[in-house]
């Protein structure tokens, strides 16, 4: 009977067509697995001429704070931040600009206390986004 044997074969065509798909599926599982290790790989954090950067508010003075101190490259007394940012050198504001930099000290992030009252920028991680991002071409193809 040439009817039952071409519905025994389009089943078995659709068993076969499942399985590849399930297989395709499985493959793509995996890769989703490996970038996602990969991802954890990277600082949360945008990367700026390699230093880790949180999204600081433009005009803010953490952000002319980062921006200055990434300018002179160096550890600053609190007292040169200051001025560095065009601030009076008063109690009130090395309190205030000491504060909004030690919430940042305390995450670990953007800046570090070097000394009492000094204060750098924090290097970015040793591994980079291309180190991360550039996979071989073949990553993730049928092998």
């Amino acid at each position: 009977m040439a009817g039952r044997n071409d519905i025994e074969k389009r089943i078995e065509k659709e068993r076969r067509q499942i399985f590849e798909l399930r297989d395709q599926i499985a493959h793509s599982e995996a890769f989703i697995l490996g970038l996602q290790e990969a991802l954890k790989l990277l600082p949360k954090e945008k990367i700026i001429n390699n230093r880790a950067v949180s999204k600081l508010r433009d005009g803010s003075d953490v952000k002319k704070i980062y921006e200055f101190l990434l300018k002179v490259d160096k550890p600053l007394h609190i007292e040169e931040i200051l001025a560095g940012i065009g601030k009076e050198n008063t109690k009130i504001n090395r309190l205030s600009i000491t504060g909004s930099i030690n919430k940042y000290v305390r995450d670990r992030k953007i800046f570090q206390r070097v000394g009492p009252n000094q204060f750098a920028l924090i290097a970015a991680t040793n591994v980079s986004v291309k180190d991360v991002v550039a996979l071989p071409a073949e990553f993730g193809k049928d092998v």
